[in-house]
């Protein structure tokens, strides 16, 4: 003999499924909800094999942030290119021995940081792969920055050629 489904018990399945897949939402997604997260952009006037959406961008080998956009730009006249890359930086990441962040979304700071040889650069992820990463440091050898001049739509770190 078969029994009758209550629709009581039905109901709270249910609710506690949808609970269960809220919860399980949240927690995936707390990762980068709760950053604070700046785009930044660099010009790269070399080829970018390598270099894929969500690849990292590190500090000083530190993990800081993740390459968001890849586009490639081309001068007709000169027939020259540069590789724009926005990729976005967890600013709390760069603390200081203060324990306070160095906020470089903050035009005066950031040019202070390039000041003292703050570059981008490319860098070899895994040789197996052949994947890029962003490599920020400070460079001594770094030359004066060339900028791109773009749009102020975001800061730009400048680069330094890979080795």
């Amino acid at each position: 003999m078969s029994r009758r489904a209550n629709p009581t018990t039905i109901g709270l399945f249910l609710v506690g499924a949808l609970v269960l897949a809220v919860l399980a939402v949240a927690t995936l997604a707390s990762n980068t909800w709760f950053q604070r997260r700046t785009t930044f952009i660099a010009f790269f006037p070399e080829s970018v094999n390598g270099l894929e959406n969500g690849a990292p961008v590190k500090f000083q080998g530190v993990p800081v942030g993740t390459v968001s956009d890849i586009m490639i730009e081309i001068n007709q006249q000169d027939k020259t290119f540069q590789v724009p890359v926005k990729f976005k930086i967890d600013l709390p990441r760069l603390t200081t021995h203060l324990g306070t962040y160095i906020n470089l979304s903050d035009t005066v700071v950031l040019r202070h940081q390039i000041e003292n040889g703050l570059r981008a650069q490319l860098q070899m992820e895994s040789f197996v792969t052949g994947l890029l990463y962003i490599e920020l440091a400070y460079r001594t050898d770094s030359t004066p920055p060339r900028l791109a001049n773009a749009a102020d739509d975001y800061p730009e770190i400048p680069t330094s050629p890979s080795m």
